[in-house]
């Protein structure tokens, strides 16, 4: 099976480093982007943060160009071989939540649960100024 799904699949031992971020359907990328934060995604709902992890940078770009597209103002970092890709402020991670819960069906309850302990509607909220000098 394990050789199957390496031809079939174009799947290595190092996938993790050189992985490509797939064609998602825009209908669709909410549920793709879902999947991916409830494997490799963290919340940290009283700093207001959303993050994301991956070991391909190529895969990591993508997903910060997928997430500036749907205006979520995000910025990667570099940890020696890992890229981390995160989302701030306290209207955004309301505005990310309702996009990638929206029409849900499978999903990590316990990460849905962290999104859930905001009380006010995002358009009652405000994110503060990031600082920009980030890279």
């Amino acid at each position: 099976m394990k050789n199957d799904l390496q031809m079939l699949f174009n799947i290595t031992s190092e996938k993790s480093y050189n992985i490509t971020f797939p064609i998602v359907s825009e209908q669709y990328i909410h549920h793709f982007i879902r999947g991916y934060f409830d494997g490799d995604g963290h919340v940290n709902y009283r700093g207001y943060t959303v993050s994301f992890v991956g070991g391909s940078r190529k895969y990591m770009e993508t997903l910060l160009t997928t997430l500036n597209q749907h205006r979520f103002d995000p910025y990667m970092t570099e940890n020696g071989k890992h890229y981390r890709v995160f989302i701030t402020g306290r209207k955004s991670i309301k505005q990310f939540a309702d996009w990638i819960y929206h029409d849900k069906s499978l999903y990590l309850k316990r990460k849905y649960e962290a999104f859930a302990q905001e009380t006010f509607t995002a358009d009652k909220l405000h994110d503060r100024k990031r600082n920009r000098n980030r890279k």
